[in-house]
């Protein structure tokens, strides 16, 4: 198994290497980077966003995006290492103190993912996944109330997730109000969230 990992990494740094052919700067690495991982290729696009970094350690967006990857791989401690860095180079990088609430919520570190979503609303406050994120985990602390109002700020700044207003239902749900968790799961369903498919018939 060991040796299967090592030939893996190695092959993903050389599929980097050969994407990248004639890639100078690192805003061609970056791009290299963002296509990898838009294959889901995340292991090769840490590569290419690490190489980017080598040549400009200033980058925050750099850090941000392989802090991203590093998620997508349930590495969350070396996520959390990188959004931290890209907080470090820009403090008003809204996204990446989202990001790392994310991971810290991954780690079932729930107040410091609350502190994380909050800066993030603090410095962009039409950030609508880190009102939804902050409600997630504000959900996970049974703190319930202050779930849905986050939901509610979610759906307002964008109407079309599905998710927001069936976690608002789960939080109306878990609060006992039945007839509005009934009728944002319906509206999650209606939208093709079927999950909440099945939390409106589990009530009905």
């Amino acid at each position: 198994m060991k040796r299967t990992a090592i030939v893996g990494a190695l092959l993903f740094s050389l599929v980097c290497m050969a994407a990248a052919v004639g890639a100078q700067s690192a805003d061609e690495w970056y791009d290299r980077g963002v296509a990898e991982y838009d294959r889901d290729n995340y292991e090769t696009a840490i590569e290419c966003f690490t190489k980017v970094i080598g040549l400009n350690p200033g980058n925050a967006e750099a850090y941000n995006s392989r802090g991203f990857a590093y998620d997508d791989l349930g590495r969350y401690s070396e996520a959390i290492a990188d959004y931290t860095k890209a907080i470090e180079v820009d403090p008003t990088y809204a996204k990446a103190y989202n990001n790392r609430g994310y991971a810290y919520a991954n780690f079932g570190r729930y107040a410091d993912a609350v502190a994380d979503f909050t800066r993030a609303v603090e410095l962009d406050p039409g950030l609508a996944p880190a009102y939804k994120n902050r409600g997630d985990a504000f959900i996970d602390l049974g703190r319930y109330s202050e779930a849905i109002s986050d939901f509610t700020k979610a759906i307002e700044l964008n109407p079309g997730d599905p998710e927001a207003y069936n976690n608002r239902g789960f939080a109306y749900y878990e609060l006992g109000v039945m007839e509005n968790a009934l009728a944002d799961f319906k509206k999650a369903c209606d939208m093709g969230y079927t999950t909440a498919c099945d939390n409106y018939d589990a009530l009905e």
